[in-house]
Order: C-alpha cells, then sequence, then structure tokens
C-alpha cells in the first residue's frame, strides 16, 4: 500500500519540531549556564532557580529526542513510531494544560497570551496527529 501523503507530511513537520525543540534547549543549556552564576539569578524564587530550570531542559530535551525518533520512524512507517507518536501527542496536550495551569497561577501578566496561544497551537497540532494517525485507513499502513 502506497505511503499516504498525511504520514510524509506530519512525518516532516514532527521532525523539524523536535530538532527545532532540541536546537532551543540546547541554546538554553548555554543561557542557562552563563545565568547560573550571577547574582540576580541565584537570588530568584524556588520557582525559577536551577533546579526547576534544569530539570525543564533536561524534559525538553528528552522529548525532542523522542520526537525525533517518532518523526524517523513515522517516515519509514514502523508501528511503534505511531504509537509512540500517539503517546507523545498526549504528553504534549497535556504538560501544555499543566504550564497554562502554572503560569496562570504564576501571575505572569501579559506573557500568559503567549502561554494560551501555546496551548491553542498545541491542542490543534496534536490533537490533529491524534485523530489523523488513529484513522483506519493510516493505521493500515503501519501493519
Amino acid at each position: 500500500m502506497k505511503k499516504p501523503i498525511g504520514v510524509t507530511v506530519f512525518g516532516i513537520l514532527v521532525i523539524i519540531f523536535a530538532a527545532l525543540g532540541i536546537l532551543g534547549t540546547l541554546f538554553s543549556f548555554l543561557a542557562f549556564g552563563l545565568m547560573a552564576n550571577l547574582p540576580m539569578f541565584q537570588q530568584m524564587p524556588m520557582q525559577y532557580n536551577m533546579a526547576y530550570m534544569l530539570f525543564s531542559l533536561i524534559s525538553s530535551l528528552i522529548m525532542g529526542v523522542l520526537g525525533l525518533i517518532a518523526g524517523i520512524g513515522i517516515l519509514k512507517l514502523k508501528n511503534w513510531a505511531r504509537v509512540l507518536l500517539i503517546v507523545f501527542a498526549i504528553v504534549m496536550i497535556v504538560l501544555g494544560l499543566v504550564s497554562l495551569i502554572y503560569s496562570g497561577m504564576m501571575n505572569i501578566g501579559i506573557g500568559i497570551i503567549f502561554v494560551i496561544m501555546g496551548f491553542i497551537f498545541s491542542i490543534v497540532y496534536y490533537g490533529l496527529i491524534l485523530w489523523y494517525f488513529n484513522k483506519k485507513k493510516v493505521k493500515i499502513v503501519f501493519k
């Protein structure tokens, strides 16, 4: 059976977004290393301290690598990649919701608009992934 165009499109998108996420995380690690010794950074409240930021960066890097693996596997029509991508999409929607709730509790002002926009993007993008890769016609290609 021929590979549907949607599989190719989503596979490429997942790889692009994962690669951008990995690059962004690596740049954040660099910035984190430069900021860690600044006195004003060390005086920040707990929610912005080094342990939180380090956990966030490591989590982002892991998610980026998993996304990259899933995207490559999708292009190769591997069923494990389809399952991984579905789980990945669910996790990303949940993380987006947690981020939205956490940001609302932190009273970040106008920045909440960007968090809301990111959450809406996550719902649409990952919702489409969940819908598409659960379609019967698409599942058959991965069997």
